[in-house]
């Protein structure tokens, strides 16, 4: 019986000694890790070959020789040069002497005239100052008004040929037109008033129109000048918590 226990444990040893050893076989039997790649190494898998060196840069080249610095004779200052002939400054005449002079020309903003000495002026404006009431025909700008068809007033020799209902209250005050544009103010709310030819007064001269009591204690007024029209709202009294004043304007054109 001890003789075969004996037997077994012997037996037992040896199937695990073997076991042992084959785990290590399978173990020790892994390669070892490769070698890490070097920057020519990964280059050359890339494909990428070595490019040949730049050209040293040429630097300019210094002359040789000693500075010197230069002296009081060797700079010569420049002698100024005289104008051949001396501009004489011209005498602009007043304008109250040439503007009785003879007209040569005129367009809208500018007239030309020609002095008793044989000079010719030409007299510029920023703003208009002359109108075409025929083709080629010129005259000057005046904001006079007068009695137009409708009952109204207007300026028909005026830049802005404006025009005056016969009353307000109506869709159209003043009326204004140029270059193929018209366009037409009235004051919103307000009463219909017969127009009236500005007077003399401290706002305005007779050049103008106006329409009185349009609201409460408020005259409507227009004045006119050589080139423009001023809307003015005159106030009789101070108005106290509200103003009036609103307009509407349309355009045409």
């Amino acid at each position: 019986m001890g003789m075969s226990v004996r037997i077994r444990t012997t037996a037992a040893a040896v199937i695990g000694l073997l076991i042992s050893t084959m785990l290590a076989s399978v173990v020790f039997a892994a390669p070892a890790p490769p070698e890490p790649l070097t920057p020519d190494d990964a280059l050359t898998m890339l494909g990428v070959s070595e490019s040949e060196p730049l050209p040293e840069p040429e630097l300019p080249q210094v002359p040789t020789g000693e500075l010197v610095a230069p002296t009081e004779e060797a700079v010569q200052p420049l002698e100024p040069v005289e104008p051949s002939e001396a501009i004489d400054p011209v005498e602009v005449p007043d304008r109250a002497e040439y503007s009785k002079s003879k007209v040569l020309d005129r367009d809208e903003t500018s007239t030309t005239y020609e002095l008793e000495n044989g000079e010719r002026v030409t007299e510029l404006s920023p703003s208009p100052v002359n109108v075409e009431v025929s083709p080629g025909g010129w005259v000057p700008s005046t904001p006079a008004v007068s009695s137009s068809a409708d009952g109204g007033l207007a300026a028909p020799v005026h830049p802005l040929q404006p025009s005056f209902a016969a009353e307000s209250g109506g869709d159209s005050t003043l009326t204004v037109e140029r270059g193929g544009y018209v366009v037409s103010i009235a004051l919103e709310g307000s009463k219909a008033r017969s127009v009236e030819v500005g007077s003399t007064g401290l706002l305005w001269d007779v050049f103008g129109a106006r329409y009185e009591n349009v609201l409460p204690d408020a005259d409507l007024t227009y004045k006119l000048d050589a080139s423009a029209v001023k809307e003015s709202l005159v106030l009789k009294e101070h108005p106290g918590e509200s103003t009036p004043g609103r307009g509407e304007l349309r355009l045409r054109g």
